[in-house]
Parts: structure tokens; C-alpha cells; sequence
């Protein structure tokens, strides 16, 4: 089996939590070109671990590629308006770096950054306008995104050029700064 195969099986076997309850993968058998098969050469690891091993495979979770005991994972609460809002503003400090860097001023990314804001605004709003899922202040977020919207309609019919771009950055950090003190600590699941 081609290391590329190994590789695959592996990410397979933890993306479908085979891992969990016990079960460990011991070794990907390989054939060698005699004939025989044998294990891999393939460093320990989480999926390699022999049961009984320090940590156990059930204490384990995948989270972001990564393999991390599961007590230490709080899920993110996107079901919650605050979070979407949090959301926003990373995006919007990507943005503006994006906008006043030429170096960092590729077209797709900003558009990219511009459409994920208004997205995640548009998400919070219909999350907050459900009910249950209150804002912590009064926020225009309907407003917030037409701001935001109007913004992306100035970028993409504009020239591009670095002054219009810093223009542009400038009226996001002026939409983004009064939201950091309400929305800008993490929330906590």
C-alpha cells in the first residue's frame, strides 16, 4: 500500500471516530515486494496507540486537525446572534489589514472578507429575530450589514486603487471599533 494510502486510511479511520470506545488502530499492514506483509514504519500516534496506552482513545476528539482530550474542548456556540457578531469583527480586522496593505490587497480575498461579514451578520440577525438568542446591547445589525453591503458595492465599482482602499478601510474600522468593547471578548460555550 503507497504511504499516501497509509495516510488516508488513517484520517479516514479518525474522521469516522472508529478510534472511540476502545477500538485502536494497531499497524496498516504493507506488503513488501517479497511478498510478505508487515507494519509500517509509521511513528505512534493517536491512531497507532496501543489500547490500555497513557491516554485513552475514548478521551480523544479531532478537532481542527488536531487530536486533543475532549475535556478541553468547548464547542463554539454559532447558534448564538454574539457569536456571529464576534465572527464579523475578525473578519473585519482581516479586511482592513487586507485594504491597507497593497502587499495583501488581492481582490478575491477582499471580496471574500466582505461577503463572510455580511453572511455572518445577516446569520446573527436572523438568530437574534428569533427570539432566545438576545445580543448583550442594541445593535443595528440590518443597518450594520447595509453598511457593510454599500461598502462592497464601493470596492467592486471602484478603481482599486490604494486610495480607495483606504478609504474603504478606514469606514470599516469606523463600523468595527464601537462594536470591540460589546462583542470583541470571545463567548464562552
Amino acid at each position: 500500500m503507497p504511504d499516501w494510502t497509509r495516510i488516508l486510511v488513517i484520517i479516514l479511520v479518525l474522521a469516522l471516530g472508529v478510534i472511540g470506545a476502545g477500538v485502536a488502530l494497531t499497524a496498516v499492514q504493507t506488503k513488501s515486494p517479497h511478498g510478505s506483509t508487515a507494519p509500517t514504519d509509521a511513528p505512534e500516534s493517536i491512531a497507532t496507540r496501543a489500547p490500555g496506552a497513557d491516554t485513552a482513545s475514548s478521551d480523544m476528539v479531532a478537532v481542527a486537525g488536531n487530536i486533543i482530550q475532549k475535556r478541553k474542548v468547548a464547542l463554539i456556540p454559532i447558534m448564538r446572534g454574539y457569536q456571529n457578531v464576534h465572527d464579523a469583527l475578525k473578519q473585519m480586522c482581516l479586511l482592513e489589514a487586507h485594504l491597507f496593505d497593497s502587499e495583501r490587497a488581492c481582490h478575491d480575498c477582499l471580496l471574500k472578507h466582505l461577503l463572510t461579514i455580511q453572511g455572518l451578520l445577516e446569520e446573527a440577525h436572523s438568530l437574534v429575530e428569533n427570539g432566545d438568542k438576545s445580543l448583550p446591547v442594541e445593535t443595528d445589525l440590518q443597518g450594520l450589514e447595509q453598511a457593510v453591503r454599500g461598502l462592497h458595492i464601493e470596492y467592486f465599482d471602484s478603481d482599486r486603487s490604494p486610495a480607495t482602499r483606504h478609504t474603504i478601510a478606514c469606514k470599516i474600522r469606523r463600523l468595527r471599533k464601537p462594536l470591540m468593547q460589546v462583542y470583541g471578548r470571545p463567548m464562552v460555550a
